[in-house]
């Protein structure tokens, strides 16, 4: 049977994680990934599965995406080449139709390895564990740190050189934003 592939882009990776569990959850489908799409912070969420499964999970998952106004686009390739699968979805999606010849080459190797008498078994090597390489012991004397050197103030309401505002940001990152009005 031939697999389907499901795509559903939404705004914000918060939603696309929710979205992408509600989806996985409703239908049997495999969770392909989640990847960010260009520009917008928008998020394309990628299913494989079986027509019915994909579709009922992307409905799903629009349901839940348009409840919060995250909803972008989605599609659903019913059976889709192998090379779309290959480009947009993961390498190496199995083919739904392996030719019987495939198969039979394979056990007639297996079963000629096995006439062979050449044995496949692994042998276990333990590897001898070093003793642990202990640190030297941490003197309880510390010397203080060295005073930093005195920086340029870039707030320029409270002129603190340890405040992390900088001109032009919210007054509220001011570390005094409380005490300067």
């Amino acid at each position: 049977m031939r697999k389907s592939l499901g795509l559903l882009e939404i705004k914000g990776l918060a939603s696309a994680i929710v979205v992408a569990d509600a989806m996985a959850k409703t239908a049997a489908v495999e969770l392909l990934g989640i990847e960010t799409a260009k520009g917008g912070g928008w998020m394309t969420i990628k299913v494989l599965g079986d027509v019915a499964a994909v579709q009922a999970s992307l409905s799903t998952g629009q349901a839940l995406a348009e409840r919060t106004h995250s909803l972008v686009a989605q599609v659903t390739l019913a059976r889709p080449d192998q090379q779309v699968l290959d480009r947009f979805a993961i390498a190496g999606v199995p083919e739904a139709t392996i030719s019987e010849a495939t198969v039979s080459e394979t056990t007639a190797s297996e079963a000629a390895v096995s006439k062979a008498g050449v044995s496949m078994a692994v042998t276990d090597k333990t590897v001898a564990s070093e003793p642990a390489v202990s640190e030297p012991p941490v003197s309880e004397k510390t010397e203080p740190p060295a005073k930093a050197e005195k920086t340029e103030p870039t707030c320029n309401l409270c002129h603190d050189p340890l405040c992390p505002r900088i001109k032009g940001e919210a007054h509220s990152k001011c570390l005094y934003h409380k005490k300067v009005k």
